[in-house]
């Protein structure tokens, strides 16, 4: 019965719970993501168990690290029925003084943030019902060029290096504010938007389509206490960035004159 309980932990982005997904996927089994929130009780959890041994499904409780201690002891006894009726290739067991019955096919995961701000210690009778694998952070370097050279772009390793290196100086020197998010799904979404912007200039110098996907991504969330700071190392990342010769026609140059005689921005998206 161990194979059916796991224990994925790693800080945000390593793609714990996309493992477990596609791990019952690999094994034909439907998963059911259900988020944790300190505000979770033990009868919600009772009843999301009685579905998932029923049913035969997994489940993947995310951030289970969220959930109270006091709940945390009282989820353990359900987990601990569980387990033994499993143990005992049981077919019908009590669960909360009701009778249920246990497709052997479940399985029951979690996941922990360890970047959780002040993380509580799971309980010791919680460990010994999951089997616990740890996810290393995400080699964003490498990511980032494979997935490049797949899109087309010949200076793949170049750009790559200048867009980790970008995201990177902007977490370390930018505000710490909560919505900002520079780490690998920021990384994925920069990236699939290159690939969008490829396909319709084609022509354009690869490191301007590579600050235009990073300027459309991230200087919408940006403070404006933020913005000059961000401009300053996109500059100095990409100094050499120049516009295709569709981008830089007369037509769009007319537009420009003609929104600043109105007293509007000519952005490049406006345009």
């Amino acid at each position: 019965s161990d194979v059916y309980k796991r224990q994925v932990q790693g800080v945000a982005g390593t793609g714990k719970t996309e493992t477990i997904k596609d791990l019952a996927k690999a094994v034909g089994s439907y998963c059911v993501v259900f988020n944790a929130s300190e505000e979770l009780d033990h009868i919600t959890v009772g009843r999301f168990f009685k579905g998932i041994t029923s049913a035969g499904a997994w489940c993947c409780i995310d951030e289970f690290n969220k959930i109270n201690p006091e709940v945390l002891s009282v989820i353990s006894s359900q987990l601990a029925l569980i387990h033994n009726a499993l143990a005992t290739s049981q077919t019908v067991f009590q669960l909360n003084d009701e009778e249920m019955t246990l497709n052997p096919r479940c399985a029951i995961n979690i996941t922990v943030n360890l970047a959780k701000a002040k993380p509580a210690p799971m309980p010791d009778n919680i460990k010994t019902f999951f089997r616990p694998f740890s996810m290393s952070e995400p080699d964003y370097l490498l990511i980032a060029e494979i997935l490049l050279h797949s899109y087309g772009f010949r200076g793949a390793k170049e750009v790559s290096r200048k867009i980790v290196g970008l995201l990177k100086l902007c977490k370390e020197q930018l505000s710490g504010q909560k919505h900002y998010d520079f780490g690998i799904r920021t990384l994925k979404i920069s990236l699939k938007t290159m690939k969008s912007l490829r396909k319709r200039l084609p022509e354009e110098e690869e490191e301007f389509t590579a600050r235009k996907a990073l300027n459309t991504i991230n200087l919408p969330k940006l403070i404006a206490e933020d913005i000059p700071l961000y401009e300053g190392l996109l500059k100095d990342l990409f100094e050499e960035a120049k516009e295709s010769a569709e981008a830089a026609n007369p037509l769009n140059k007319a537009i420009g004159e003609a929104l600043k005689g109105e007293n509007l921005q000519a952005t490049g998206d406006f345009v």
